[in-house]
């Protein structure tokens, strides 16, 4: 049997031409997506040019962690396993806006929403036939800066500031649960898929108004963009590769040493299992 991959928001960008390429491989796909209308239509056109049955939409808001709640437990109560998790959504607030529970956008859907999920969906992966953890993150991260305490993902500003955080903290995530996750045999990899035209570059700033249409003219199309994580989730040779951050398909990045600061992981970590105790 083929496995089951489930991708978090496909319906534009690196997620959808995520999906097509593995529908197109015979994959079973679960899209998890906001917007349940478009994904289905999508999903519809997929399998009409795949011959390929086994796609199912599932809704999921990323900014909610209770609605993170609702799809896990319809997920695990249509799925026995999951083989593939492909931690995919994300966003670039260039203006103030929260999560439903209060966190900066870019922090909250990234970050706490994006951890949260994964964490939710351990037991099943730990079901699954070599079972992977693969986040989209960015070499953005290796500019970010986290300052943990109290509040300050409530606190947290929006733009750059806050996108180049929330991919530090992904990627600190999957060093972390690399760790963590070893002696389940769930491997967990984050990917740089370069300068990519996606909707991330659409905002409500001036100046996005502005950079947006230059910046997706000049980046790389999702299609070929989404070839490093489709080669993470089809490759058996990273089956046994845990922990390390891709680009180009199979090229391991150098971490620098915030990424590999023990202390800085330690308090994240720990501040995020705190909160999502709450």
């Amino acid at each position: 049997m083929k496995p089951l991959v489930l991708i978090t928001g496909t319906t534009s960008g690196l997620g959808l031409a995520t999906a097509k390429r593995l529908a197109a491989l015979d994959m079973r796909l679960v899209l998890a997506c906001r917007n349940t209308a478009l994904a289905e239509q999508q999903a519809a056109d997929m399998i009409e040019q795949t011959n390929n049955p086994n796609i199912e939409v599932m809704q999921i808001d990323m900014s909610s962690l209770e609605s993170i709640d609702t799809f896990v437990k319809e997920f695990q109560a249509r799925y026995d396993n999951l083989d593939i998790l492909i931690n995919n959504a994300g966003v670039f607030c260039d203006t103030a806006k929260t999560t439903a529970e209060g966190y900066e956008m870019t922090m909250g859907v990234n970050l706490v929403g994006t951890y949260y999920l994964t964490k939710q969906l351990v037991p099943s992966l730990k079901g699954g036939i070599n079972p992977k953890i693969i986040t989209v993150a960015s070499k953005a991260g290796f500019y970010g800066k986290l300052k943990i305490k109290e509040g300050f993902l409530k606190n947290h500003a929006h733009g750059f500031k806050a996108y180049s955080a929330s991919k530090l903290g992904q990627i600190i995530m999957t060093r972390h649960l690399a760790e963590k996750l070893h002696n389940d045999n769930i491997t967990v990899n984050a990917v740089h898929p370069g300068e990519v035209s996606t909707g991330i570059w659409k905002g409500d700033s001036f100046l996005m108004k502005i950079m947006g249409p230059i910046n997706r003219k000049r980046y790389a199309s999702p299609e070929d963009a989404c070839e490093t994580s489709v080669y993470l989730a089809t490759s058996e040779s990273v089956n046994h590769i845990s922990g390390k951050l891709f680009q180009n398909k199979s090229d391991v990045m150098d971490y620098n040493k915030k990424i590999l600061d023990h202390e800085l992981t330690i308090k994240l970590m720990s501040y995020l299992d705190d909160i999502l105790k709450e």
